[in-house]
């Protein structure tokens, strides 16, 4: 067949005359082969190639989004569980699970859920497994007649879902799910997330009836946010069925490195290079406990000694070496005390925060302590000093009004509840503000660099300037608000 095209420019082109030559498509197969398939019309099949997921691995996210532990910890998920259970026979949309499962939007990574993709690997599953799932199309009565009709509902999708031979279990309490949680250290490397974590604890285990009611990948304050997935880092939490295989597991591998497992595997040798051990769940709690109490202290020991320093040079005696201060050769010419061009730091700008949260950070600070003040007040703040795991900052303002402005407005109950608060609560150990100034004052400037010293008071002077109120009236107002106590 001559597959030739024909072109034949408009302004030469004779009325009536056609190509002898049937004008054929350039991707058009030869004879004997098969047409391409249609990758536009068939996007269903488009995503099944993409897929990287197998039928298996299907039914093991499915069965954690859907074990008693989700049903027990996610509220959304609970509450769609009993209505079904109570209106519906149990019978849940695969829809549903889909679309309010936290495990399955944490934990999906890449990989997005179809109805047709779950009911697919449901499907091939065995129907005696004891954590097997039924499924059956939706079906709802038509009220103006007796039959039963496919559902249109396309948020509930066409098909539901239960539970074939096991009834779920929602009155555990959180004691109960901690008899059977382990915590699992130094993962390797190639088995850190849900799937292959999900087969590491079987294999470990020397069983493919273990069944894992939940996979957690433990996060501080300050990761995670609602709209990024969990990652495993080497280290996890499982919730088993049962108490005996949570046992055995911590037998075989305990924390201690004492092993009393027999066959060695290619596995078992992965988990040996790595360190792989488990914690029991009540003896982490109570670690997690005790190194949180020998945290504490040493906070308060750095603490204790940063203020028996500052006792120390406040009575003159001097530093360490016998060397003094920088700043004490710079007089500050000003009898009231009000930063003037030769002032070797701004006078009233700085403040003392105490009762932070330890994991919280720098832009939460600053969005804490100038949620009280009028819109666009975050210029309000220059910088936030503050390190990590304390509970204790430095707040540099540009100008004494600044500082008033801060201690003015911050109410004197408010706590932080965790490392992201920036709003602030009550029930709790309230954040104070102080004023530093004097000694104290001179002590903490002389740490910051002598180029952002001078910027600041270059700054403060101009603000005193073009300000409204007099530096002598705000200077007495500050001080007037010093210290707030509860």
């Amino acid at each position: 067949m001559d597959t030739q095209l024909h072109f034949v420019p408009r302004h030469v082109r004779r009325k009536g005359k056609t190509p002898t030559t049937p004008i054929v498509a350039l991707n058009s197969p030869e004879p004997g082969q098969q047409p391409p398939p249609d990758n536009q019309n068939d996007s269903s099949k488009q995503a099944g190639q993409t897929s990287s997921l197998t039928d298996q691995d299907v039914l093991v996210y499915i069965r954690l989004a859907l074990s008693d532990y989700a049903l027990s910890s996610e509220d959304t998920l609970k509450k769609t569980f009993l209505w079904n259970l109570r209106e519906n026979d149990g019978w849940i949309p695969v829809n549903h699970i889909l679309q309010r499962s936290v495990f399955l939007a944490q934990n999906m990574e890449s990989e997005i859920l179809t109805e047709n993709r779950v009911i697919k690997a449901l499907r091939s599953e065995s129907t005696q497994s004891k954590y097997a799932l039924e499924i059956r199309l939706q079906l709802s009565q038509d009220p103006s007649s007796s039959r039963s009709h496919v559902t249109s509902d396309t948020s509930r999708g066409a098909y539901e879902m239960k539970w074939r031979n096991r009834e779920p279990g929602l009155n555990a309490s959180e004691h109960d799910w901690a008899q059977k949680s382990l915590y699992l250290e130094n993962i390797p490397v190639q088995h850190r997330n849900i799937l292959g974590l999900f087969n590491f604890v079987r294999s470990m285990l020397s069983s493919t009836d273990v069944h894992l009611e939940a996979i957690l990948f433990p996060a501080n304050d300050n990761e995670y946010p609602s709209t990024k997935l969990k990652k495993c880092r080497g280290f996890a939490f499982v919730v088993l069925s049962n108490t005996s295989e949570c046992l055995r597991l911590n037998e075989l591998w305990p924390w201690t490195g004492v092993t009393t497992r027999v066959q060695e595997t290619s596995l078992h040798q992965d988990a040996t290079r790595f360190g792989f051990r488990t914690l029991l769940k009540t003896a982490y709690v109570e670690m997690e406990a005790q190194y949180l109490e020998h945290r504490q202290n040493l906070i308060a020991e750095i603490a204790a000694a940063e203020d028996a320093e500052f006792d120390r040079r406040l009575l003159g005696e001097g530093a360490p070496g016998g060397s003094e201060s920088s700043l004490n050769e710079e007089k500050i010419t000003d009898p009231d005390g009000v930063t003037t061009s030769n002032s070797p730091f701004p006078l009233d700008c700085l403040l003392f925060v105490r009762n932070v949260h330890p994991h919280t950070n720098k832009t939460t600070l600053r969005k804490l302590l100038t949620s009280c003040l009028p819109n666009d007040s975050l210029d309000t703040i220059d910088y936030v000093d503050y390190n990590k795991g304390m509970d204790t900052c430095y707040i540099r303002v540009p100008s004494p009004k600044h500082a008033h402005d801060v201690l003015m407005s911050f109410p004197a109950t408010k706590v932080q509840k965790s490392g992201l608060d920036d709003v602030g609560g009550i029930d709790g150990q309230p954040i104070q503000l102080e004023l530093v100034q004097g000694r104290k004052e001179e002590l903490y400037w002389e740490k910051v660099p002598e180029k952002v010293r001078k910027s600041a008071v270059t700054k403060c002077l101009a603000l005193l300037e073009n300000g409204s109120e007099d530096s002598s009236i705000l200077r007495r107002n500050v001080r007037q608000r010093k210290r707030r106590k509860v």
